[in-house]
C-alpha cells in the first residue's frame, strides 16, 4: 500500500464537499482566497487532514460444498 501524504482542502459551509486535494498549504489558502474574493460574504475553511481510517483485512468463508463447479448452477 502507498503511504497516505497530508493533505488540505478548502470547504464552504454553504457549499458542497470539497473535491481537490492540495498537496501544499500555500496552494490551499491561495484557492481560499480567491473562491472568497468570487463569493462575497461566504467563509472557506483550509481544513488539513490528520489521519485516515481503513479497513485492510478481507477474510473468506467456505460453506458446505463450497469450490465445488460440477452442479451445472450458474449462481
Amino acid at each position: 500500500m502507498n503511504p497516505i501524504e497530508v493533505f488540505w482542502v478548502v470547504w464552504n459551509p454553504c457549499g458542497g464537499a470539497p473535491t481537490v486535494r492540495h498537496r501544499h498549504f500555500e496552494g490551499a489558502r491561495a484557492e481560499a482566497k480567491r473562491l472568497a474574493r468570487e463569493n462575497p460574504d461566504q467563509q472557506f475553511f483550509v481544513l488539513k487532514s490528520v489521519g485516515c481510517a481503513q479497513r485492510e483485512t478481507v477474510s473468506w468463508v467456505e460453506l458446505n460444498g463450497g469450490g465445488r463447479l460440477d452442479d451445472c448452477i450458474p449462481f
